[in-house]
């Protein structure tokens, strides 16, 4: 089947698929402080990201220190 003849009428039909809308997708979670090291690698980091301004630095010196803090946070 092509994905333009797709509709959420044909899926629950065809799929038996029950769609819940409304409601939140995940649980609600507190806000964390970063620690002194994500600090840190920011403090350092974002001047380089705003000097360059490519997704390449984004990605590197702002985007992987936050999810290598979330995973420190959650080990």
């Amino acid at each position: 089947m092509a994905y333009s003849e797709f509709t959420l009428r044909k899926i629950r039909q065809d799929l038996a698929v029950h769609i819940q809308e409304g409601g939140r997708f995940l649980r609600e979670i507190p806000p964390i402080p970063p620690d002194e090291l994500l600090r840190q690698e920011l403090d350092e980091g974002v001047p380089l990201v705003l000097a360059r301004g490519s997704e390449k630095a984004r990605s590197e010196w702002i985007i992987n220190p936050v999810l290598t803090a979330v995973r420190r946070e959650i080990s």
